[in-house]
Parts: structure tokens; C-alpha cells; sequence
């Protein structure tokens, strides 16, 4: 399809290279970890299908997630379900499954155990892990759910007090789960983030009898303009010391991590078309056919920091000048980008902006003003 012929606003999802970097985080941690996929960095069903293969499972946040997970071919007992606001439908459809619940504070315990009774299920059958949420904060965690005030997870100050009284509802939880936070491209920062991890479960196993599971998360960063590319290969090896020798002291230690935007991000692109030009007191604009509507998040990024990769694929050999990308949307909100160097467009031509796998068509604003959702298809 030529650029002039396609669908517009349209993302487009390499698959080739979302398994590459799946079997690349796989290699890079030597074959130690579960490799989950969180599902809430691009929930569509058809990406969801052409990753299940490469994965061991999945970590989804809703309802709707896990069915979507279940009808991309997750066996349920590989389903992860965490968020800090469960409904009794959303628990009772989790218990059903077979799915993993990962239990964020004791009060959530209980509601499952309630949901267990309900489903004449008992306790001890539910498959559970304890989320924790580290003293310790990690700054080279660009967002951080750990480390600070956050619905995420049990405070690591009071555990010690939690853990026996989920025990007692009669769970008998798998492990336990901490993800510190997004976008880490230190390695001595991840590195770092899972030693602590654990250290934190072999006392929680010693001192309470938890199982050793140990789920680390997600939080594997991808690079921005300005910012390094994590060195997976050597942080990868580095954490497969720590979890070979956590499973010297406990032999029957499993491990589990769970990447979201650095599987998919770099792998999507999204297509936009200019639909007019205008100069206004020194400033051209390019009017496009998509903005917060299909990007929100992207477009929340572009004005706060520097742009993803942005090119005109129509003319990429024009004169560069400089431009002020805004969406369709009758809101000054919708500006994708100021001051972004580019090849001349004109009306018609095509925009393709990288890094738009991630937190894309899924978390925008679908539907605002009236307007149609963006096309998604696998390349």
C-alpha cells in the first residue's frame, strides 16, 4: 500500500520484532526467569496472539484482560491478574479461571477468601501472590510505583504484620511480586532492584514460611532521545548470578519477570496524515488526522520531553523546517509536538511517528469528539 493509499490514523505492529525481544530478554537472563507479558502496555488481541508462543504467561489488570488473554490462547493457570482496585465480579471471574491473584493489602485477601466461599472454593486452592511495595526508592525508575506512597502493594514496613493474617485466612500465596516502577535504563539501578527483591523474599521465607517464588515485575526501560539503552546482556547476566544463588539457599525458587512497553514499544509505529498547513504569527502548523484522540499518552510525552523518531514518509528528502505537529481535536491540548525539525509536508503527505507500540490506541482517548478509533494491524 502506498503511502498516498493507506488508512490513516493507522498503527502498524512489527511482530518479528516483538519476538525478538522477548528471546532477547529470555537469553540476556540465561533462561532463569518466566518471561510474562503486562498486557496493559497493548491489550490487541491480535498482537496478544502472534506474542503468546514466546511467553509463559501474562499479567492483565482487568476483567476485560483476561478474557482478552484467554481468547489469545493464555492457558489460565499462566494468567496474572493485579490492580489495586478488584471488584467481587472482577475476583469471582479470576477464581473461576484459575488465574494468579496478586493480593495488594490484607483487606483484598479477604475479599478473596469471600469470593472463594462464594465459588465453594477453598482458601488454600487459590493461586495468590503477596505484592510488596519496597522502602527503598529507586530514582533511576523514571515512574515509581515502589519506594513511595502508592496504592501498589503491601508497605514492606508492615509485611511482617500482613503476612501472618493473609496466612491465617487460610492462602497459601505462591511467592512474592514487586515492581518498583517504569522506564529504568540503568542496569546497576535494575540490578540493584532485584537483589533488594530478594533479600526481601529470602527473609520472608526464612521468617514466614512464604513460598520462593519471586516475581520482579517489569520496569525494563526504553531508551529516549537524551537517554542511554539499557545494556540488557550484561544486566541480564548479572541478575542470573543473584537468582542462581537465591536458589542455592532455596532449591525450589522460581522467578518471573514481566516487561510491558519494552517489548512492544519500539516495535510500533503510527501513520498520520497532514491535513492542512498553516502559518499563524510565525509558526507552522501541520494539521493531522489523529492526535490525543489515537495518542494520548504519546502526545502528553512529546510536549513534556523530546519526541520519539517522527519522519515524513512522503517526502523524506524535502527541506527541513521547523513545525508544530497538532491533532484534529478543537483543544489546544492536542499538540503532539513544538519546534520539531522536518522534512517539508504538505497536505496529504504521511507522518510516521516511532516508539507507538506502547500505551497507544489502547489508552487513548477512543471515541472523544465523536471521532473514529485508529486502525491497528500487524506487519
Amino acid at each position: 500500500m502506498s503511502e498516498t493509499a493507506e488508512v490513516t490514523p493507522r498503527f502498524v505492529y512489527d511482530v518479528a520484532a516483538v519476538q525478538a525481544k522477548i528471546e532477547a530478554v529470555r537469553a540476556a537472563f540465561e533462561g532463569e526467569v518466566a518471561v510474562l507479558y503486562a498486557t496493559k502496555a497493548n491489550g490487541h488481541l491480535g498482537l496478544l496472539r502472534a506474542m503468546r508462543p514466546a511467553l509463559d504467561g501474562a499479567d492483565v489488570t482487568s476483567r476485560g484482560a483476561m478474557q482478552h488473554a484467554v481468547d489469545a490462547g493464555f492457558a489460565p493457570d499462566s494468567i496474572q491478574f493485579t490492580s489495586p482496585g478488584k471488584s467481587r465480579a472482577d475476583l469471582e471471574f479470576a477464581l473461576r479461571l484459575g488465574a494468579c491473584v496478586v493480593l495488594g493489602c490484607t483487606g483484598e485477601a479477604q475479599d478473596v477468601v469471600a469470593a472463594a466461599q462464594r465459588l465453594s472454593i477453598p482458601p488454600s486452592a487459590v493461586r495468590t501472590l503477596v505484592r510488596v511495595n519496597p522502602t527503598e526508592r529507586i530514582h533511576a525508575f523514571r515512574s515509581a510505583t515502589g519506594g513511595v506512597p502508592s496504592p501498589f502493594g503491601i508497605p514492606e514496613e508492615e509485611v511482617d504484620q500482613a503476612l501472618p493474617a493473609i496466612l491465617a485466612l487460610g492462602l497459601a500465596p505462591r511467592g512474592l511480586h514487586v515492581h518498583r516502577g517504569s522506564q529504568c535504563t540503568s542496569a546497576t539501578a535494575f540490578a540493584r532492584h532485584v537483589t533488594g527483591t530478594l533479600d526481601l523474599a529470602d527473609r520472608l521465607v526464612r521468617e514466614h514460611g512464604l513460598a520462593p517464588h519471586v516475581n520482579l515485575g517489569g520496569g525494563l526501560g526504553v531508551a529516549t532521545q537524551g537517554s542511554p539503552e539499557l545494556p540488557l546482556s550484561s544486566l541480564g547476566r548479572r541478575c542470573a548470578r543473584a537468582l542462581r544463588a537465591f536458589r542455592g539457599d532455596h532449591p525450589a525458587a522460581t522467578f518471573a519477570l514481566e516487561p510491558g512497553r519494552y517489548f512492544v514499544s519500539e516495535a510500533g509505529t503510527l501513520h498520520l496524515r497532514v491535513l492542512r498547513r498553516r502559518s499563524v504569527r510565525g509558526v507552522t502548523f501541520l494539521v493531522l488526522d489523529g492526535g490525543i484522540d489515537v495518542f494520548l499518552f504519546a502526545s502528553e510525552r512529546m510536549r513534556h520531553g523530546p519526541p520519539p523518531p517522527i519522519r515524513n514518509a512522503t517526502r523524506p528528502d524535502a527541506e527541513p523546517e521547523t513545525v508544530t505537529l497538532v491533532g484534529p481535536a478543537c483543544t489546544s491540548e492536542d499538540t503532539l509536538v513544538t519546534s520539531l525539525l522536518l522534512p517539508r509536508a504538505e497536505p496529504g503527505d504521511v507522518l510516521v511517528v516511532g516508539h507507538a507500540g506502547a500505551y497507544a490506541a489502547g489508552a487513548s482517548m477512543a471515541g472523544f469528539l465523536g471521532r473514529d478509533r485508529a486502525t491497528e494491524v500487524l506487519a
